[in-house]
């Protein structure tokens, strides 16, 4: 499985992040700019993909916020969003504008399994910045209401001058294994029968490997060691980097703390193939995209660590 199958991750360096543009005078006016829109934190989509549209779109003519995501082969990319009493109709599906047919506002989980490494790669610094700015728009410092600035990568204090960046959460996300058995959990929030890795936030002053070895206790009762790097991944729900990691289990019972997990159970490589291709009566894979899918993946084709 290539880098390229994992949703969000890029892989193609084509997009040029270009941090010095961000203080200087906006490209936005350039014949090749182009600008997703998002509606209710909802990008717009049609069968192809993102919808990349000419600044004197229909659609943008009454946004709001608009940052810039890079240049994309010489070319500007931003993002921007679109008022939320725009449109009355919800994902507006179907709508018609001009050049675009079958358009609509939805949910990025939903088609981030499909999208080309460089439409993943925008799609999640735009979801992540736009998060942001709807969260963040006073100072923690002294609570004066703050002002966006450099292209929308920072904010800015007027009254403290405090300058606040985009903070991203680490998490690690593990695939554990005992013997030829993998561990996969299942959280109620969940879709119905949907199982993956266990996963948790890194707390302050810990150690990615810590971290691995914390949660898998925590949340499993299960003591791993032997932990090692495989993969990351943005995970722009909000603003998230998941690294993923291989760990070999030294007990196999389970012990879940239900607060965290609603099952977890120890799964053959035979099953897990079964499971991963959606051919388990029982257990649905990870979602399509997800570094989750991705280090299975590498498992069962016996590219992880040993």
């Amino acid at each position: 499985m290539l880098t390229s199958d994992l949703a969000f991750s890029g892989g193609s360096h084509l997009l040029s992040r270009r941090a010095v543009m961000r203080a200087r005078a906006s490209s936005i006016n350039h014949p090749e700019a182009r600008f997703l829109a998002f509606w209710r934190g909802r990008p717009l989509v049609d069968d192809r993909g993102l919808c990349w549209l000419r600044r004197d779109h229909a659609i943008l003519a009454n946004r709001d916020s608009t940052l810039y995501l890079g240049d994309l082969s010489d070319k500007p990319r931003f993002a921007c969003l679109i008022p939320h009493g725009q449109w009355a109709r919800e994902g507006m599906v179907g709508v018609q504008f001009q050049d675009i047919e079958n358009a609509e506002f939805v949910s990025l989980r939903s088609v981030m399994g499909r999208m080309t490494a460089e439409d993943g790669e925008l799609a999640a610094v735009a979801q992540s910045l736009l998060n942001w700015h709807q969260t963040h728009t006073f100072c923690p410092n002294c609570g004066h209401r703050t002002q966006f600035t450099c292209e929308g990568w920072q904010r800015h204090c007027p009254h403290c001058h405090t300058e606040h960046f985009c903070r991203i959460n680490p998490v690690v996300i593990m695939l554990v294994v005992h013997q030829d058995n993998l561990l996969l959990g299942r959280a109620s929030v969940w879709p119905e029968g949907m199982h993956s890795l266990l996963a948790g936030f890194i707390e302050a002053g810990e150690t990615v490997e810590a971290a691995v070895a914390r949660e898998t206790f925590e949340e499993a009762g299960v003591r791993v060691r032997n932990v090692k790097y495989v993969a990351s991944q943005p995970w722009p729900f909000p603003a998230s980097l998941m690294i993923g990691c291989h760990a070999e289990a030294i007990n196999s019972h389970i012990n879940i703390d239900t607060h965290e997990l609603e099952s977890a159970v120890w799964v053959s490589r035979q099953r897990t193939r079964a499971i991963i291709l959606n051919r388990d009566g029982d257990i649905l894979p990870p979602r399509k995209g997800s570094i989750a899918e991705f280090m299975i993946h590498l498992w069962l084709d016996r590219q992880t660590p040993p």
